[in-house]
């Protein structure tokens, strides 16, 4: 069984083993009066914006993680965290298309 912990201030994560429990947590108001999200969809100009302050939280492509996760000056400043996303990909097909309204092209497809 695997367990993901998302954000959480840390006197709420340090009270118990959260990998084990099955309690419900977080009734308490969050001490945030906004929270702002930009879409930054370049990975270079979103590192950039993380390094000058613009931002607090961004994903950094392996390129960038690889060169930067090494140098001293990197680490004193940012703290990386390795993370498999939760997600799906999904592919849908319009059976109204004769081509693809074949299986054996939809197959070939999903397999190539």
């Amino acid at each position: 069984m695997h367990s993901y912990i998302g954000v959480m201030p840390e006197h709420v994560y340090r009270k118990e083993n959260f990998a084990t429990t099955t309690r419900v947590v977080g009734n308490e108001q969050p001490a945030i009066d906004a929270v702002r999200f930009r879409v930054i969809p370049n990975n270079a100009v979103a590192w950039r914006a993380l390094q000058r302050g613009d931002v607090d939280v961004t994903r950094v492509d392996n390129d960038t993680w690889f060169r930067v996760t090494s140098d001293p000056a990197v680490q004193r400043r940012f703290v990386f965290h390795s993370v498999w996303p939760l997600g799906y990909n999904c592919i849908v097909w319009n059976l109204s298309d004769p081509l693809l309204a074949d299986i054996r092209v939809r197959r070939g497809l999903a397999g190539a």
